[in-house]
């Protein structure tokens, strides 16, 4: 199935456009703005969006750094 999802977004972009809708598209833009280094204030910018949707998708831009978030699944408690 992704590998159908990647061709019908690769060969039918303006479909596959207006089927995610222009939020979900500003949040790919956000996150890989994120991912490539950009600040907050240059996305906002860029993209002319709000603080709130660049620090909402940026969320999903996050590099984890190995090690478990507190409170995570991993951390309470979890068995070996």
């Amino acid at each position: 199935m992704d590998k159908e999802l990647y061709q019908f977004a690769t060969t039918e972009w303006r479909d596959f456009k207006r089927l995610l809708g222009p939020r979900l598209i500003a949040g790919i833009k956000v996150y890989l703005l994120r991912k490539a280094g950009f600040s907050y204030s240059q996305i906002e910018r860029k993209l002319k969006v709000s603080t709130k949707t660049v620090r909402y998708y940026s969320a999903f831009a996050h590099k984890p750094s190995g090690k478990p978030r507190k409170g995570s699944r991993t951390t309470r408690g979890a068995r070996a």
